[in-house]
């Protein structure tokens, strides 16, 4: 018996150290290809890199990520990104502190350092956070970025967000005056990143032909785990 339960826990480390190693190989494969790669290309593979979970880098990925980080480099902005989801803090700072960046770059590494856990930086964001008004640029430009860091302190203030019923926002694919609540973008930018969400969204918005009712399910669920919730952070 003893024998049997080592056969197995031995087959279940030995094939979950094969998933890894081909992944390996695959995040090897990418990051040789982006050497040599032109814009176009180079923009598939960084894009491609997104798919794998934090835990299937290694330190010789994220010092070849690092090799990337140069003012010449095609896509800069995703780059940058990619290194703040993998909680490359230290680079990015260095990176940072050599170059002289653009404002969009500058606000790109922020939001990036933010990710990685600088939470000096955080705290300033969140301070400022409180002072912007919920319009069209907040929900459409500024929120996906927020979610991007996937903190709690910045979940927490969207979520709030979502209790409003204030028409600040308008349809982004209708030609149209009509404003509505700019919690419905909200709840379709954070649904995808909390654990067992009750409402589901796709690349087109909420999976459902009455987002009103969405909002209701979501309202509810979160007055019941506000305080419990869970974000998913393994994951770009």
């Amino acid at each position: 018996m003893n024998s049997l339960i080592t056969i197995l826990f031995t087959f279940v480390t030995l094939v979950h150290f094969a998933d890894y190693s081909s992944t390996s190989v695959e995040i090897d494969r990418i990051l040789l290809e982006m050497k040599n790669a032109d814009s176009k290309s180079f923009y598939t593979s960084i894009t491609s890199l997104k798919k794998f979970p934090y835990t299937q880098f290694s330190t010789q990925h994220k010092t070849t990520l690092q090799s990337f980080l140069l003012e010449e480099t095609p896509h800069l902005d995703k780059v940058i990104e990619l290194c703040g989801f993998l909680m490359m803090k230290e680079e990015l700072r260095a990176f940072a502190q050599k170059e002289k960046l653009n404002k969009d770059l500058q606000e790109t590494i922020r939001f990036a350092l933010v990710r990685a856990g600088d939470k000096e930086l955080l705290d300033t964001m969140m301070e400022n956070l409180k002072k912007v008004p919920l319009t069209d640029a907040y929900a459409y430009n500024l929120v996906p970025r927020l979610v991007y860091t996937r903190k709690k302190q910045v979940f927490d203030l969207l979520i709030e967000h979502l209790f409003s019923n204030e028409k600040n926002c308008h349809h982004p694919d209708m030609d149209t005056d009509v404003m509505f609540s700019c919690a419905y973008p909200i709840l379709e930018a954070i649904a995808p990143y909390i654990k067992d969400f009750p409402v589901q969204v796709n690349a087109f918005g909420i999976v459902s032909a009455n987002p009103k009712q969405e909002l209701m399910i979501a309202r509810k669920w979160l007055n019941e785990n506000k305080d419990t919730y869970e974000l998913i952070t393994s994951t770009y």
